[in-house]
């Protein structure tokens, strides 16, 4: 477990009301035991000024001295253990403001933005020293706030933006000391500590459920921009040395061709290979030149939308889009058993479609609702796709195989006797109709039941790969807040011989023809911390 520490130590002053200013310095001291995997920011130390319970726009801002102290530095010495400190940061400082206080609007509020650039769910947890504070506080915590009640001075601690950061995100710690109503002064210095570690595993809070996560393999996910997009193709065009070609390709299908005689087992994929780029900047990435959008209104994560297809030869095709390569984000279905045991792993977003489980939903095929079939569509794809291209070697050493019985697929239709032999050794795979009703798991256990614990989005690398998105608000996920779910697949048969179960937009376990290819691939696996 590696640590590190950043201690962030502020001065408060609060006057007597018949001082009409009040003069605040802050400054910023940092331990550190990471190389370039966080980066804070202090910005919005702000001095708050704006009525009972901080409503307004009134604030004084503490500004940076200079341009260099703005942002801090990177970390430094990744590999030292338990935060043992290499050295100190410069410390940035700020000006003393004047601000104008009035009966109930005496507050000072502290923010700093923390930013994970690594590629590893990181654990934070953040405390705060109070000094000047009177009394023994009053502590209560709710949803992650914790509020502490002094004899001069209400302290409000919003540690639950801190404690869990995924890969490429940023976070808010935020402190308010407030001067309760009672006391004429009071002079408070606040000294705030992050401790940090990078275990594998973290939380999200999300709707009212807590949900664990760990970080594995790699995988194209979110677009990059049009400003990106238009500077990464500029680059290729040019063979400008700062992008280059690795030999990697992520490979998706477009569909599936039907065997010559329906008693033949050897339906064809078509497929998409998408080249994978390295840039100047640090970061991997893919671009597509097969696009295929089930909708030309649907937008990416970031709110642009998907491209138009333009007119190019003979021809109207979508052009060129890139997709960045990332840390697949895996949802721990029980982690209580992730360092004992094997745990299930559920990817958190859907990262493929065009993926049925038989391109047609005619039963002179055969059990068409198999997933043991050879030719099953979407189990081809994940086993001999993405799981290589997804996972290194290191990685695939940790994973344990899944053995289906013939059971778990069966729920109508499929008589087939080979899904044990079938599926003896399955080293990445779809969940079960059964899984997805495991309480156990987190799931409801009513297939009607619209779970949210069961929905899921589309990754904008699937929405170019022909994925379906519902853009309802009514139903949201931590990577879409704003609403966009997607279909996607189990690995179980459903009631009639041409359908499958799967989970729908809503989180309701439900059955589709065979032949959808707007649904999606949601991969799941067992790992072992």
């Amino acid at each position: 477990m590696k640590r590190t520490k950043l201690i962030a130590s502020f001065v408060a002053c609060f006057m007597c009301l018949a001082c009409l200013t009040m003069g605040v310095f802050a400054a910023v001291n940092v331990n550190f035991g990471l190389t370039g995997q966080l980066t804070f920011n202090p910005e919005g130390v702000y001095v708050k000024v704006s009525g009972q319970m901080y409503r307004g726009e009134n604030y004084g801002t503490l500004a940076p001295l200079t341009a260099a102290n703005y942002i801090l530095p990177e970390m430094t010495n990744y590999d030292e253990v338990d935060g043992a400190p290499a050295g100190n940061l410069p410390i940035p400082s700020w000006t003393t403001p004047n601000v104008t206080l009035v009966p109930g609007e005496r507050a000072v509020k502290y923010r700093i933005e923390v930013t994970n650039v690594s590629e590893a769910g990181i654990k934070g947890t953040a405390t705060a020293t109070i000094t000047g504070a009177t009394g023994t506080p009053s502590v209560t915590t709710a949803g992650g706030v914790k509020t502490s009640v002094y004899t001069n001075c209400t302290v409000t601690e919003y540690a639950q933006y801190i404690q869990n950061i995924q890969p490429n995100d940023t976070q808010v710690y935020e402190l308010v000391v407030e001067l309760n109503q009672s006391a004429t002064s009071a002079t408070i210095n606040v000294s705030i500590s992050f401790d940090f570690t990078d275990d594998k595993m973290y939380l999200i809070e999300w709707e009212g459920n807590t949900y664990n996560y760990v970080n594995m393999g790699k995988y194209p996910q979110r677009y990059v921009g049009n400003t990106m997009n238009a500077e990464l193709e500029a680059l290729l065009q040019a063979n400008d040395p700062a992008l280059k070609e690795t030999t990697k390709v992520y490979t998706t299908f477009d569909y599936c061709n039907l065997p010559s005689s329906t008693s033949a087992k050897d339906a064809t994929p078509i497929l998409v290979e998408s080249k994978e780029y390295t840039y100047i900047d640090g970061n991997t990435y893919v671009r597509m030149e097969t696009l295929d959008f089930e909708n030309s209104s649907y937008t990416y994560m970031n709110g642009e939308k998907v491209p138009a297809k333009v007119q190019s030869g003979d021809t109207t095709k979508y052009t060129a889009q890139w997709y960045k390569v990332e840390p697949i984000q895996w949802r721990v279905l029980n982690p209580t058993k992730i360092e004992t045991e094997n745990a299930v792993l559920l990817s958190e977003l859907a990262l493929s479609a065009n993926t049925s489980f038989y391109p047609t939903y005619d039963t002179s095929y055969g059990d068409v609702n198999n997933y043991a079939r050879s030719d099953n569509a979407i189990r081809n794809y994940l086993t001999t796709y993405f799981y290589n291209q997804a996972l290194t070697s290191e990685e695939q050493a940790k994973v344990t195989a899944r053995n289906f019985a013939e059971g778990e697929l069966e729920y109508n239709g499929v008589d087939e006797t080979d899904i044990t032999s079938a599926l003896s050794d399955q080293k990445v795979w779809l969940p079960t109709r059964a899984d997805y009703i495991n309480s156990g798991y987190g799931f409801a256990t009513s297939t009607s039941t619209s779970d949210d614990a069961r929905l899921c989005s589309p990754s904008d690398f699937a929405l170019a790969n022909y994925s379906y998105l519902y853009t309802s608000s009514s139903y949201t996920t931590p990577a879409r807040q704003s609403g966009g779910t997607v279909n996607y697949w189990t690995s179980s048969a459903a009631s009639g011989s041409r359908i499958a179960s799967g989970v729908d937009s809503s989180g309701a376990v439900v059955s589709y023809y065979v032949s959808f290819v707007t649904y999606a691939a949601r991969p799941a696996l067992l790992f072992k911390l």
